[in-house]
């Protein structure tokens, strides 16, 4: 997915409600997905984490310091934590 169809895709799960214009840009504001993180229901929260662990960890390199490395993760890396935690990835759109 490119970044305008996962912004789009995050939009609709968290049902935002603005004009497409004024849409954030999950993939770009650590604060836009910031907003959205805190639209994961809790059952879900742990599946999240495992979804940000695996793509930091593949993007990254398995490396020392991974906690750090999530903790500072990019906004596209989350955006594609959320979307897999919701259901909504695409691979390879």
């Amino acid at each position: 997915m490119n970044a305008d169809q996962m912004n789009d895709a995050i939009a609709e799960s968290i049902q935002w409600t603005g004009s497409y214009h004024h849409r954030p840009d999950y993939c770009g504001d650590l604060n836009a997905m910031h907003e959205a993180e805190m639209c994961i229901p809790e059952d879900k929260q742990a599946l999240y984490d495992s979804h940000l662990v695996t793509i930091v960890g593949k993007e990254t390199g398995l490396m020392p310091r991974l906690l750090f490395r999530c903790i500072h993760a990019s906004a596209k890396r989350r955006a594609k934590a959320f979307l897999r935690t919701v259901g909504k990835w695409e691979e390879g759109k």
